[in-house]
């Protein structure tokens, strides 16, 4: 019984401290000492408490504008940000950082920070992709202003995690044309990811997808018009031999350019008697 009243005791005494502590926090947020928060915000932010720091950063930032002070206050307020997930708010004052301290001790790690954060905040790959491409261009002026950094490896390694992720969307968002049917829209659409990237490892598939694709159109063609579809079917099959001699895509290769010839074949008669 009297090992159970002192672990009481115990808990009794800890959750009066953290309450105590919850309660002088709660103090210090309404207080008008500006100097007091300043000097408790530092305090915490140096013992890594970014959760409690941040408030008060918050709240006097606007006091220090134009004082010493106020470099410190901005680094440690992006950081702040960073460390809580705060993303977007974490890129923006990095790069205000960055572009107002120039010359400051954290200058370089706020540009390396500012890249970062956009690459945290960069979603999923069939969301907008505005940060990835922010990113993207944050990494390579960083790598080009300090091409000595401790970060140059990851920031190439970011570049190339986010230069994949837009080329799978632009990927997913071309052949999106073949899915819907819409096959004059998926040729244009797979011939400029394969302008834009040309070392795509879907190439094979892509550019099987525009022979599928220029054969369908040509099928779906007015008659007028069949003819310069189907031939444009076979250039398109030869393109892809060249590239590809030996495919898994082969067999149905063969089906599609044996259809097209016989289209041609069918056709031709009909394209000098209208001429």
């Amino acid at each position: 019984m009297t090992q159970k009243r002192s672990v009481f005791l115990i808990l009794l005494i800890a959750a009066f401290g953290i309450l105590s502590s919850c309660n002088s926090y709660q103090k210090l947020l309404r207080s008008n000492d500006i100097n007091l928060k300043y000097n408790s915000a530092l305090e915490l932010y140096n013992k890594a408490d970014y959760q409690r720091a941040l408030p008060l950063l918050e709240d006097v930032f606007k006091f220090y504008i134009g004082t010493p002070q106020a470099e410190t206050i901005s680094y440690m307020l992006a950081y702040s940000y960073y460390k809580l997930g705060e993303f977007t708010l974490g890129a923006f004052q990095f790069k205000n950082f960055a572009e107002g301290y120039p010359l400051s001790e954290h200058a370089e790690e706020a540009n390396y920070y500012y890249a970062y954060c956009l690459y945290l905040d960069s979603p999923q790959k069939d969301l907008d992709q505005g940060s990835s491409v922010a990113a993207i261009n944050a990494f390579q002026l960083y790598l080009t202003k300090y091409p000595n950094s401790k970060h140059v490896d990851e920031c190439n390694r970011n570049i190339d995690i986010l230069s994949n992720k837009l080329e799978e969307k632009a990927v997913d968002n071309a052949i999106l044309y073949y899915t819907i049917e819409n096959y004059k829209a998926a040729i244009w659409a797979i011939r400029n990811v394969l302008e834009q990237y040309p070392s795509t490892k879907d190439r094979e598939h892509l550019e099987f997808i525009i022979v599928r694709s220029s054969y369908l159109y040509a099928e779906n063609s007015v008659d007028n018009k069949k003819l310069e579809r189907y031939t444009s079917t076979v250039q398109y099959y030869n393109e892809f031999k060249e590239k590809f001699p030996a495919s898994k895509y082969d067999a149905e290769l063969a089906v599609i350019i044996k259809e097209a010839n016989l289209r041609i074949q069918q056709l031709k008669p009909i394209s000098k008697h209208e001429q």
